[in-house]
């Protein structure tokens, strides 16, 4: 049995002077662990999941376990810590952490997997590097805190201005990045000074310029200029220019201020400068609350938002001012008279309601949790003030949704005043891992899913009794994305499989289908730096192009060219 510690550094192997006022455990100079386990129970007291929380000496979370049934995923972080030394002599990084491993069990297989995350950090303590689990890498460099051309020096003498950020993609298995560029944003700034006497100047992003750095070419630059005169909006952005192939496109700020508000007006003006690419929208923000007051969208649509003392919004106005305007208004109720008037027998007197646009009520009733337990619906056609169930949920012990019921009213054409309920019920299962097993739909039909993320695989089939449609099993990378699928008959009889191949950030590049006993389907792709399909080569030759705005990186397709493939000459 191992020795017994806690946070205050009882069962420390190297004695220490006990400090009033102080944290002791800062005072052991030896690697020291304590923990605390949590244990999750249901209402019959059985145990759902057990948590092991683990902490080192200076209080940092040096590994989390979670157990729940054969299931466990472990969190580990290593922290840039040296085990000998007091906390004085300690690294400037050595509260950050250097490497977090996830670790995924199968108690019942044995098998487990493991991804983790790398980081590096400088003297003090900014991020250089970092390394996800798919490979994808990105560094970072630094102005020095003296300053250098592009950064004028930190008054604090301090290293903390960005000069390049570059992402590298992951290596793929033939040692190449699969097409994927490597690209870098670089940054130069300018100091603004501040309005206070004796105060340091501001610091603010002056440029950003991103560049292809496998193809050696500049992608784009931003701009950016400051308000410089006195007053309320010094220091505020007040033009931003983006160019791309010579192409700039400006957005340019307006600010107001009122009392008690700060209206800021953006106007988007396109390459050509004209009336007919120029759009502008506004919002306005409380001053003393920060929270949106009013809003104007590119099409001229006002919508107002009015608030509690708690700040939950209570009305909202869209198109504002206009003869289609229409309102909506949101009353909360925890415990008053009407909510403990119309909640149902034993139900928590927690209710939010909503009159729509429509002048019709909608009721929510929530649980101890804040969750959504039942919803009503007032029925104002042919009973108005009479509010009719529409759907409940019921929760597990785990605060996961189990049962989901939805409820239609359907009237008697002969008798209006007649109404009889529909109900649908949904019931969803849960794997040990916390993902969806089960779901059950009103027709029967059950939809299963088998999650393994130790192989990385998803199996999904539906069943209604005896019948059992055709199963598909997909294979995925560490980033979540398919990378194989297979498609199997209820008979077990593969039907077709698909295969993807993606470059070092993950992007499609080819596609192969194959289909047992006929020639595999392949189609490719070539992509721009901005992950836009600008050639695809179909499976019988025919090669399709697509050509973007110039002064886009959204995908804005000018022309798109199809070239059928060459005829065989007999």
């Amino acid at each position: 049995m191992g020795r017994c510690t806690q946070l205050l550094g009882f069962g420390s192997e190297h004695p220490f002077n006990w400090q009033t006022g102080r944290d002791n455990l800062y005072a052991v100079q030896e690697d020291y662990n304590y923990e605390v386990i949590e244990t999750q129970m249901d209402e019959q007291a059985r145990t759902l999941a057990t948590t092991t929380r683990t902490w080192n000496r200076f209080h940092l979370p040096v590994s989390e376990s979670t157990r729940q049934g054969d299931s466990e995923i472990r969190r580990q972080t290593t922290f840039g810590i040296k085990p000998d030394t007091h906390w004085d002599e300690q690294p400037a990084w050595c509260q950050l952490p250097h490497e977090q491993t996830v670790t995924f069990i199968d108690h019942k297989t044995g098998n487990q997997r493991s991804e983790t995350t790398e980081y590096r950090y400088d003297d003090n303590g900014n991020v250089v590097f970092s390394r996800s689990p798919n490979g994808v890498e990105e560094h970072n460099e630094y102005y020095p805190a003296e300053g250098a051309e592009g950064c004028p020096a930190n008054a604090m003498g301090m290293v903390r201005y960005l000069k390049k950020k570059t992402t590298r993609p992951a290596r793929l298995e033939d040692g190449s990045y699969g097409g994927a560029s490597e690209i870098s944003t670089s940054y130069t700034y300018t100091a603004l000074a501040s309005l206070i006497e004796g105060e340091p100047a501001v610091v603010v992003v002056e440029r950003e310029t991103a560049r292809d750095v496998t193809h050696n070419r500049v992608l784009e630059t931003t701009t950016q200029t400051y308000i410089t005169e006195p007053g309320p909006h010094y220091a505020r952005v007040d033009r931003k220019i983006t160019t791309l192939n010579d192409k700039p496109t400006t957005t340019s700020y307006r600010y107001e201020q009122t009392q008690d508000e700060l209206s800021t007006h953006v106007t988007l003006i396109g390459f050509e400068n004209t009336e007919r690419v120029r759009a502008t929208q506004s919002i306005a923000r409380s001053l003393s609350t920060g929270r949106v007051t009013r809003e104007r969208n590119q099409a001229g649509v006002i919508t107002r938002y009015d608030y509690d003392d708690l700040g939950r919004i209570t009305l909202v106005i869209t198109a504002d001012d206009s003869p289609y305007q229409t309102r909506r208004t949101t009353t909360y109720h925890i415990g008053d008279a009407v909510a403990l008037e119309h909640r149902a027998t034993g139900e928590n007197p927690v209710m939010v309601e909503d009159c729509l646009t429509t002048g019709q009520r909608r009721r929510q009733w929530l649980d101890g949790e804040g969750r959504t337990v039942r919803v009503e619906l007032e029925d104002i056609d042919h009973a108005p003030g009479v509010f009719r169930e529409i759907a409940r949920t019921a929760f597990d012990a785990l605060g996961r949704p189990l049962i989901e019921t939805q409820v239609d009213w359907l009237r008697d054409p002969e008798h209006p005043a007649t109404v009889t309920a529909l109900t649908l019920i949904t019931t969803t299962q849960y794997d040990d891992w916390g993902q969806v097993s089960c779901s059950t739909t009103p027709d029967g039909v059950q939809h299963h899913s088998e999650h393994n993320p130790v192989t990385l695989s998803l199996k999904t089939w539906q069943q209604n009794g005896p019948l059992r449609s055709a199963c598909t099993q997909t294979l995925h990378n560490v980033s979540g994305s398919p990378l194989a699928e297979q498609l199997y008959d209820s008979q077990g009889t593969l039907i077709r499989s698909k295969e993807w191949g993606r470059d070092g950030l993950d992007r499609i590049t080819q596609t192969t289908v194959k289909v047992p006993g006929q020639p595999d389907r392949v189609t490719t792709a070539r992509l721009d730096v901005y992950g836009r399909t600008v050639e695809q080569t179909l499976a019988d030759d025919t090669v399709v192009n697509w050509t973007y705005a110039l002064h886009s990186d959204d995908n804005h397709p000018e022309t798109i060219a199809v070239t059928p493939p060459a005829l065989d000459e007999a």
